[in-house]
């Protein structure tokens, strides 16, 4: 198999799952979160492994028809569970200013993704969510 051929059948199950451009570009962007799965699988941190891949799922849930409602609430109830957690182990890392200084902007580019109603700030915002947090993890779990 190459790499070529993964990502052209990625693309076809990003495609199948969402017909908006914007949508499709928030979800391409959940994809991140796959480096913090294998990494902390890597790290041998299966219960911070299993919290990520059960927010990669809700994710994927929601996306697949992304409207408010159960599937939204579920997502959300996710992330902030995953953020807890890894907030408290990161407590006992010497990483822990880190993880609290990208929560920080984190947390702001969620209020702009919430807040402006310009599409393409917005969706500039979401995926800086999901790279900032996902670099925040990567740091955290290089130091467990």
């Amino acid at each position: 198999m190459t790499l070529y051929y993964i990502l052209g059948s990625y693309q076809k199950i990003i495609d199948s799952i969402v017909e908006n451009y914007f949508d499709a570009i928030k979800l391409n962007n959940r994809a991140i979160s796959l480096t913090s799965i294998i990494y902390s699988f890597y790290k041998k941190k299966y219960c911070i492994c299993l919290l990520n891949s059960l927010l990669y799922l809700t994710s994927l849930n929601y996306w697949k028809k992304p409207e408010p409602g159960w599937r939204l609430n579920i997502d959300k109830t996710m992330v902030w569970t995953n953020a807890i957690y890894i907030l408290h182990e990161s407590y006992y890392t010497n990483k822990y200013h880190y993880y609290q200084n990208m929560g920080i902007l984190v947390f702001i580019f969620y209020m702009g993704s919430e807040y402006i109603h310009n599409k393409y700030l917005a969706t500039f915002c979401h995926a800086n969510i999901h790279l900032f947090g996902n670099i925040a993890n990567l740091i955290v779990y290089s130091s467990m």
